[in-house]
């Protein structure tokens, strides 16, 4: 029983004299280079692609046909209820207004004159 208890016993022995008998090296500091710092004014600046989309739009359409005259606003701007947007050519709604009050006067001159003859 020793013997096997010597045998079982004689890896580990080994081991810790060679642990013992090295004589420890401390080490040594190693090589540190040292640089001066550029000092320099720097602007942050980033790029980015992308692309917007609105949150709310609107469709405008108009209730009579005709030609635009003036834009009353840019593109983008906010506006709010009641807000001048654009501007009608007047001529041909004038031209059928004319027409009317003519229509109108015949009218009442045919029925003053069927008055008369009666």
């Amino acid at each position: 029983m020793i013997i096997i208890t010597m045998v079982a016993l004689a890896p580990a022995l080994a081991a810790y004299g060679e642990n013992h008998s090295r004589p420890q090296v401390a080490a040594s500091a190693p090589q540190v280079t040292v640089g001066k710092p550029v000092s320099r004014m720097i602007a942050d600046q980033d790029e980015y692609v992308g692309r917007f989309v609105a949150v709310d739009s609107v469709e405008v359409r108009a209730r009579v046909a005709g030609y635009l005259t003036a834009i009353h606003f840019q593109d983008g701007q906010i506006v709010k209820t009641g807000d001048l947007l654009f501007t009608i050519d007047r001529r041909p709604f004038q031209i059928a207004l004319d027409q009317a009050r003519a229509s109108l006067a015949q009218a009442k001159a045919n029925l003053a004159f069927a008055e008369t003859d009666i």
